[in-house]
Order: C-alpha cells, then sequence, then structure tokens
C-alpha cells in the first residue's frame, strides 16, 4: 500500500472521546444554567466584570483592564477553582428577575 493521500470524497473520522466530551461540556453547561449544579457561575455575588457591578465607581477606576475580570462580589475577590467548581457556604441563587 502507497503513502498516498486519501481522496477527497474520504470520510473524516472523529476521535469518538472528542464527541463524549463535547457531550459532557453541554450537560455541565445545562446543569449549571438550570442550577442543577451550583456553582460560582450561577450565584448572585458572581460577576463577569467586576467593575460593573461596583457602586463605588471611584474603588476601581485605576484598574487596567485586565484586572477588571470575574470576581465574587460578596468576598471581592476571585475565588480559588475548586470553590468556583463546586461553590461555598454562601452560595445565592441568581434569579433572573
Amino acid at each position: 500500500m502507497s503513502n498516498s493521500p486519501l481522496p477527497p470524497t474520504a470520510p473524516i473520522v472523529r476521535n469518538p472521546q472528542s464527541k463524549s466530551r463535547e457531550f459532557t461540556m453541554k450537560s455541565q453547561q445545562a446543569m449549571v444554567d438550570t442550577y442543577s449544579w451550583e456553582c460560582c457561575l450561577n450565584c448572585d455575588h458572581w460577576t463577569k466584570n467586576r467593575v460593573e457591578r461596583v457602586k463605588d465607581e471611584t474603588k476601581y477606576s485605576g484598574w487596567r483592564e485586565e484586572n477588571r475580570g470575574p470576581i465574587c462580589m460578596k468576598y471581592e475577590m476571585l475565588p480559588p477553582p475548586e470553590v468556583q467548581l463546586i461553590g461555598c457556604e454562601t452560595y445565592e441563587p441568581s434569579i433572573p428577575f
């Protein structure tokens, strides 16, 4: 058998694990979106941009753009990854209305 390239009509075979990983990621996102999985992402204290939820704008006015990322407004800090994933004792569901 030669090492010639496959013809353009050959089917593309995806890695079966990538399909499984996609399913896992979508399932986890659905659990976060429906509050089945309580974590920082659906907590009322969580914000994607710390500056937009701060009442006193002068508090963060001198911050560079890269320092304006996600934060827990309850503790005014970015929680460790394990807390972001699992949640904490002060979790409050983010009510959408």
